[in-house]
């Protein structure tokens, strides 16, 4: 609202993006390193809102939360 930016999309989603498994086992075990393996599906960029806005996460991986 502050930078008057209108007609634009802005994905709000932290910047690291760890699996289902990742997140439970950081949650559970407090064992936070990634998991080796493939990844997939759609992977969403926050960078324009990055870039942009000049937006910083205070917590960029979720599994960390």
């Amino acid at each position: 609202i502050k930078s008057k930016i209108s007609g634009e999309t802005f994905n709000f989603v932290s910047p690291e993006h760890p699996s289902k498994i990742e997140v439970f086992n950081c949650q559970t075990k407090n064992d936070c390193d990634e998991t080796e393996g493939e990844k997939f599906g759609k992977r969403i960029s926050s960078a324009k809102l990055i870039d942009k806005l000049n937006y910083r996460f205070i917590c960029p991986n979720p599994a960390k939360f």
